[in-house]
């Protein structure tokens, strides 16, 4: 009982200091980890929960009626990879950065990666572990590493 009371009490608190997510009947579960908050764009009824990455610096938008499960990272920035060798002897590597868009009715499963750049349609499934290296196309499933389209979907 006191546990719950002390997550309810620290989600608030994460809300109280993150203003960019108020008004947007935004649900919390857990505290995810968001970086370049001022880069996301946040959709209405979006459930986040505990030990979630959103990396925001390359701009995150996220649409209505999404869920980003336990431990699911999306990214929008990686290391420069041309002359790796020479960027991983700097104290401040080179990265690069790119949009990721995750559109409307989307559910990424626990542990699914999904990389910069990529923009997965509205009304798909990523499974649990994905890693998702290319778009996603609407109302599909997509599983694996890298992720590959399993099934299509009915759409709306």
């Amino acid at each position: 009982m006191i546990i719950r009371i002390f997550d309810k009490m620290m989600r608030e608190l994460y809300r109280l200091f993150h203003p960019q997510l108020w008004g947007h009947h935004m649900q919390i579960n857990g505290i995810p980890r968001i970086y370049g908050i001022e880069k996301l764009k946040l959709g209405q009824n979006v459930s986040v929960n505990a030990g979630c990455v959103l990396q925001c610096y390359g701009k995150l938008t996220i649409g209505n009626n999404v869920t980003v499960s336990d431990g699911a990272k999306i990214l929008t920035r990686s290391l420069r990879t041309d002359g790796y060798a020479t960027n991983a002897k700097k104290a401040e590597r080179d990265h690069i950065e790119k949009e990721t868009r995750i559109g409307d009715g989307v559910w990424i499963a626990s542990n699914a990666v999904i990389l910069p750049g990529v923009t997965i349609h509205k009304n798909s499934i990523i499974a649990a572990g994905a890693v998702v290296t290319k778009d996603v196309e609407a109302n599909s499933v997509y599983a694996g590493v890298p992720a590959k389209k399993i099934k299509t979907m009915s759409g709306d």
